[in-house]
């Protein structure tokens, strides 16, 4: 804590730091509540506010303010949900290899919710480090060295076990925690796994509470693993909204056959490359996100009708009208399932979702019509391993009698889905 209060201190205008020998004593309750992962520090002292108004909140996950301020902050509707994909994005977040302890590493990720004891954490992370034959760790910092999460892993047999599961404070740490989750049932795949167990006895709330959401069980969460789902868990799911939940706590299942409404969304590719993850350059220019792409982005779009939900996305991914036409993609690379959509006031829907969302304000605005704008959040989007080409596309629309016109968003048929997923290779094997 007091080199956490250190730090504080150090970081405050120093004309507000000489005038006011009180900042150092708060400093200590400030960086108390910060490791307590308190997202509010209440306070009057104006001196206080105003050392950390400029950059607290966005180094530190917490925001100093006044009661009144408190109060006004909760009593408007609060968004609909706490997922910020954005911040995953703007701080530049890789994992590194941990081959040593530090104190900042065991200050960070010690977990006090829980009476977690730093003696008692500290030897967990030295039995891990002594065997690294068999244990990775490893820590997720961003671009400013800034620690936000720490892994352990290990795979025994085809269960992939994970003694260590952390992640730092704030709005920030309750987003990574949402997108770890999900990263975790990637890597077991990806290792062949067919199970994880999370061992650490001292998770977060955060933590718990998007393993919950994910489909995690038991004392010590544990969940199943498949590319494909068995026919008996699947004969379970039938209506629109069992097979959405389906899908999501066992991701990354798909389930066809259902009758579940399909709309195919044209989206520019440079749109595409954010939104959905799409790298359309011969080179990948970007950097492999650490993370994964965010499980939940928002698709802003002129109003029409009404949209169902839960439904699903096919994106086809057109070209970009600024571009040369050799350029153009035009493919479907990827489908979502919409989750939720609501036609907004512009002001509205830029205030509760554009932290999820990829365009500017001014690219909101001209989605609008008559002042209001549709908003689709989607989740679990996921890229085919084999794009449909537009003739190919063509051919599966006129199959199912849907206009192959793809100039706006258009309803197809459940059909449409069911082919273009049983052209992709998992499907093949099957």
């Amino acid at each position: 804590m007091r080199g956490l209060a250190s730090e504080l201190l150090r970081r405050m205008p120093e004309r507000l730091t000489t005038g006011d020998a009180s900042l150092a004593d708060d400093v200590k309750h400030l960086a108390d509540a910060i490791l307590a992962g308190a997202e509010f520090f209440v306070t009057r002292d104006s001196n206080l506010i105003a050392a950390c108004e400029t950059w607290i909140e966005a180094e530190f996950g917490t925001e100093v303010l006044r009661p009144v301020d408190l109060i006004q902050r909760l009593m408007p509707p609060a968004p609909p949900f706490r997922f910020r994909s954005e911040q995953l994005e703007a701080v530049g977040l890789q994992w590194e290899k941990v081959a040593s302890l530090s104190s900042r590493l065991e200050e960070a990720f010690v977990e006090r919710t829980s009476s977690e004891k730093g003696k008692a954490f500290r030897r967990r992370l030295q039995a891990i480090l002594a065997k690294p034959s068999e244990f990775g760790l490893q820590v997720l910092v961003d671009e400013r060295s800034r620690l936000w999460a720490l892994l352990a892993t290990e795979q025994r047999g085809a269960t992939l076990l994970v003694p260590i599961l952390r992640v730092g404070s704030g709005s920030l740490g309750e987003t990574i925690a949402f997108q770890l989750v999900r990263h975790l049932r990637w890597r077991a795949l990806e290792q062949g796994a067919d199970s994880i167990s999370i061992t650490d006895q001292a998770l977060s709330p955060a933590l718990r509470s998007a393993l919950h959401a994910d489909g995690f069980t038991g004392q010590v969460p544990r969940v199943k693993l498949s590319w494909l789902a068995s026919p008996d868990a699947a004969a379970r799911a039938i209506t629109a909204t069992e097979v959405s939940e389906y899908e999501r706590i066992n991701w990354p299942q798909v389930l066809i056959a259902r009758d579940i409404p399909v709309h195919i969304v044209p989206i520019q590719p440079k749109y595409a490359r954010e939104l959905i993850g799409y790298n359309d350059t011969l080179f990948n220019t970007r950097e492999k996100r650490a993370l994964g792409f965010a499980r939940q982005v928002v698709y802003f779009a002129a109003p029409k009708g009404v949209q169902e939900v839960p439904s699903r996305v096919l994106w086809y991914v057109s070209w970009d009208p600024k571009g040369h036409k050799a350029s153009a993609v035009r493919a479907v690379v990827a489908h979502s399932r919409v989750v939720e959509a609501t036609t907004l006031p512009v002001e509205t829907a830029i205030e509760q979702y554009r932290a999820i969302g990829t365009l500017r304000t001014r690219e909101i605005e001209a989605h609008s019509k008559n002042g209001k704008v549709a908003v689709w959040r989607v989740e679990d989007t996921q890229l085919l391993e084999r794009p449909i080409d537009r003739a190919t596309l063509d051919r599966i629309l006129r199959k199912h009698d849907v206009t192959t016109s793809k100039i706006t968003a258009r309803r197809a048929t459940p059909g449409v889905f069911d082919d273009i997923m049983r052209m992709q290779p998992r499907w093949a094997e099957r």
